[in-house]
């Protein structure tokens, strides 16, 4: 099972001195040690009466919401709570859940001041957890919130035993993880592995890397679903983006397939159009290129892609025999960027759009506007008018955010196309 706590109030009540027991017990300079005692110590508040500040108020624990440190302050605190989870299960005591037969288990997962623990539905892993969340807080000052908890079963758990664990930890809400920094798509692996993620099964967990890698092949062979979730979507687009922009820069030619892998151009990923013989078919690139004078093998050429000769003969190949490399095309550099990887899906899907536009919507003036502007920030502004992002007045009045629709300039109704296109202002731009 997985339960999800919540510390009330977190950086309000952590106690000074176990700050400072903390960074004792990592190691930190004394000097440094008091650097930071003082930047907390020496806080003090005021209250805002009719606007003007009024008395002083002088805490005596907390860490200041907003201040620099404090992320990194709390960060150190919770690698208590940490190693009390992992002492627990070193000792074999709160049981993780494992993703595969070799993989370590994995007992707890730490976001700011929430916290999700994996273990069995099972008494004694559940007392060992309360104790864990009672000492952690003694210690530290930090207080569960109980009524933001919520715990989430193994489907082969029975509704009997549910109702055990949820009295025993004296939590009443089950599911509810909702999208916490996309925790749906943690939870929600395609074919079966969601009956591990999805809280631990009473028994040892199957071997979820041989379902997940199954899995990746068999939608990287085709088109996701309608139920598939978000995340798993977003690593198959990906994919497939991926694939249709990469090349391999030759070097030495063994590390390539002549036959399976895209090697023929720098432009767009080209492979040579088979079918390959049966003497062939094994071959790397390296058979093209000759031993002797490290360059390209026009016989062989001739002999295997006759129809490529040119194209290949214009692919210099490296002296130094370097190994073969992917490279990212789209960038000159040839190194994949998040940056590069998202504009180039903007673009896939804005050039589809444009080619297949949807009933009943007039996307000529997209278009036009599309083949003259190149620039990417220009194409992501387009993206956004295709998506209706842009506030005009007209997105603004369908989200009853304004009621005034009218183009400040000329008067007259604002759209994503008056705004580019109809507007005399924009016009004469």
């Amino acid at each position: 099972m997985a339960v999800k706590t919540d510390m009330s109030k977190a950086y309000d009540r952590v106690e000074w001195d176990f700050i400072q027991m903390v960074m004792e017990r990592m190691g930190f300079h004394h000097v440094w040690i008091n650097w930071i005692m003082q930047c907390l110590t020496t806080v003090s508040y005021s209250y805002l009466i009719n606007g003007a500040a009024q008395g002083t108020v002088l805490p005596q624990r907390g860490i200041r919401q907003g201040d620099p440190l404090s992320p990194f302050i709390f960060i150190l605190c919770s690698e208590v709570l940490s190693g009390l989870c992992k002492r627990a299960q070193s000792e074999e005591v709160l049981t993780g859940i494992k993703l595969g037969k070799k993989s370590p288990r994995l007992n707890h997962l730490l976001f700011a001041d929430d916290t999700m623990f994996f273990c069995k539905a099972e008494k004694a892993d559940c007392d060992k957890l309360l104790e864990i969340l009672r000492k952690y807080g003694e210690t530290s000052g930090q207080m569960t919130n109980t009524e933001k908890f919520a715990i989430t079963f193994s489907v082969k758990t029975n509704t009997t035993i549910r109702n055990q664990i949820k009295d025993q930890l004296k939590i009443r809400k089950e599911g509810g993880q909702g999208k916490y920094l996309g925790l749906p798509e943690l939870f929600a692996y395609p074919v079966g592995a969601h009956k591990v993620l999805v809280g631990l099964l009473p028994g040892e967990t199957e071997d979820v890397l041989d379902i997940m890698d199954e899995s990746i092949q068999n939608k990287g062979r085709s088109v996701p679903p309608t139920n598939t979730s978000h995340g798993w979507r977003g690593i198959c687009i990906g994919k497939e983006l991926l694939e249709n922009q990469l090349s391999k820069v030759i070097g030495n030619g063994h590390q390539t397939s002549l036959w399976s892998e895209p090697w023929l151009s720098m432009e767009t990923a080209l492979t040579p159009m088979g079918p390959p013989t049966k003497e062939t078919q094994s071959d790397t690139v390296a058979t093209l290129i000759s031993s002797t004078t490290k360059d390209w093998n026009r016989e062989k050429i001739r002999q295997v892609l006759p129809e490529l000769e040119q194209t290949i003969l214009e692919i210099k190949v490296s002296t130094k025999r370097a190994e073969d490399t992917f490279v990212w095309l789209p960038t000159r550099n040839g190194v994949y960027s998040t940056k590069s990887g998202y504009y180039e899906s903007i673009k896939k899907e804005c050039v589809a759009t444009l080619q297949r536009p949807p009933a009943n919507s007039n996307f000529n003036w997209l278009s036009e506007v599309w083949n003259i502007q190149t620039s990417p920030k220009n194409k992501l502004l387009l993206w956004k008018a295709m998506k209706g992002a842009l506030p005009t007045g007209e997105n603004l009045r369908k989200r009853n955010i304004v009621t005034e629709t009218l183009c400040p300039l000329c008067g007259e109704m604002e759209t994503s196309e008056h705004l580019f296109i109809r507007c005399r202002y924009a016009q004469q731009f």
